[in-house]
């Protein structure tokens, strides 16, 4: 039974396939009650982000005439909690956020071309991250430092499961060389959407 398609969605994302989708049972291994089951319905889609940022609040605004959608986690009497979908959703500079994480200033965008540029991330690599393979571009080194920095990587995870495998018996699985593989061929801005349709139903019959 699956549990994490949008692995194989990535895939095919890096492959080239433009809108990848798919409804199908899903395991999830969390408890069960009354609003929670194991097996479950889901409908997954993924395709280039900004299409699904601009799908994902329009479809707010077309159900609820309004952006920003007021609900209570706690139920009716419980505090509310307001969600605001309104365009666009919040991005962040991968120079400056790069920055923050360095503790340093990099060289002003128009000058990455320059060979003082270049050789100051090839320095910033050599100190600061594991060796970055060929060609040393300006562009792969960049590349590399957001990974080490920025960016929690797959292949981390995946790499740090069988560890967790030889501790907890069987409740991780082994590093999936298939997936990392195709990620290494870079994934363009891509985002993903899915629901649990038996939550939505209980949703519309107000349970």
């Amino acid at each position: 039974m699956q549990t994490a398609p949008e692995l194989y969605h990535k895939m095919l994302v890096v492959g080239g396939v433009d809108w990848v989708y798919e409804i199908g049972c899903q395991f999830h291994n969390e408890g069960i009650d009354l609003t929670h089951n194991v097996n479950s319905t889901w409908p997954m889609l993924t395709h280039d982000l900004m299409e699904i940022m601009e799908m994902i609040s329009g479809t707010v605004k077309h159900i609820t005439g309004s952006y920003k959608v007021t609900y209570h986690p706690d139920g009716p009497e419980g505090q509310a909690d307001e969600t605001d979908f309104t365009p666009s959703f919040q991005k962040i500079s991968m120079v400056e956020e790069l920055e923050k994480a360095l503790v340093m200033e990099l060289p002003e965008t128009n000058l990455f071309e320059t060979e003082e540029t270049h050789k100051i991330l090839d320095d910033i690599c050599a100190a600061k991250a594991d060796e970055c393979p060929p060609p040393w571009s300006t562009a792969r080194l960049l590349d590399k430092l957001v990974g080490e920095f920025l960016e929690v990587t797959r292949r981390q995870l995946f790499d740090e499961q069988p560890k967790a495998k030889a501790v907890a018996a069987d409740e991780a699985i082994f590093t999936d060389e298939t997936s990392c593989t195709a990620l290494e061929y870079r994934l363009p801005p891509t985002g993903g959407w899915g629901t649990g349709l038996d939550r939505v139903a209980m949703f519309l019959r107000l349970q």
